[in-house]
């Protein structure tokens, strides 16, 4: 218990790199993935994410304070960039 948190859970993470380097990967992750479950990890939150953004757009709209000045630009330019597509 003498060692801080960070430095023992950097020791954990050196270790589990030295004997799985391949789950430091992302295309093995995507693999690894695909082997366990069958299921496209990426497919599969691409079309969630294209389903959910409306409400999320809606949710970043409604921020306020600090965030919402940060993200209304981001909007904005979202926004035109995509009245530019349906045209």
């Amino acid at each position: 218990m003498a060692k801080s948190f960070s430095y023992r859970r950097h020791e954990v993470v050196k270790d589990f790199k030295e004997r799985w380097p391949a789950l430091f990967s992302e295309s093995q992750i995507k693999e690894e993935f695909i082997r366990i479950t069958t299921v496209n990890l990426e497919r599969t939150f691409m079309t969630n994410l294209d389903a959910h953004m409306p409400k999320f757009l809606d949710l970043l709209k409604g921020k306020g304070r600090s965030a919402g000045t940060k993200i209304r630009p981001l909007l904005d330019s979202l926004a035109k960039s995509n009245d530019l597509d349906h045209r």
